[in-house]
């Protein structure tokens, strides 16, 4: 955070953290890195990356929309 990598917002107890836009080429680099590795260091990158997919999922799926705040952090199309 104090590198300006992340930014950070605290919602009720909450603190809500994203990667700033448009992301730092080396942090970039190492977050792909992760992606395609295959050691036991990425393994938690991909069941996050899974457990999101299936979230957005199942919002999207939802009759009624997700509140507009919801969708900003996930960045979902509801």
């Amino acid at each position: 955070k104090q590198l300006g990598l992340v930014g950070a917002k605290r919602e009720g107890t909450w603190m809500i953290y994203h990667i700033k836009t448009p992301v730092p080429g080396l942090l970039f680099s190492n977050l792909n890195y992760l992606r395609e590795s295959k050691s036991s260091l990425s393994a938690q990158l991909h069941s996050d990356l899974h457990a999101r997919t299936q979230l957005l999922e199942r919002v999207s799926q939802t009759l009624d929309n997700c509140p507009d705040k919801v969708c900003d952090w996930l960045h979902c199309s509801c």
